[in-house]
């Protein structure tokens, strides 16, 4: 489970660096949204 996280996480920054936009910034926030509701 952990790596298929790992893996999102990793594949959102990489968007992120390239879009620097709020979109990238609300995509990874709604990960971290999943990860705390996954703990």
């Amino acid at each position: 489970m952990k790596n298929v996280l790992k893996f999102l996480l990793s594949i959102q920054l990489k968007r992120s660096k390239f879009v620097h936009q709020v979109n990238g910034f609300t995509l990874i926030e709604l990960l971290v949204a999943l990860l705390l509701a996954f703990l």
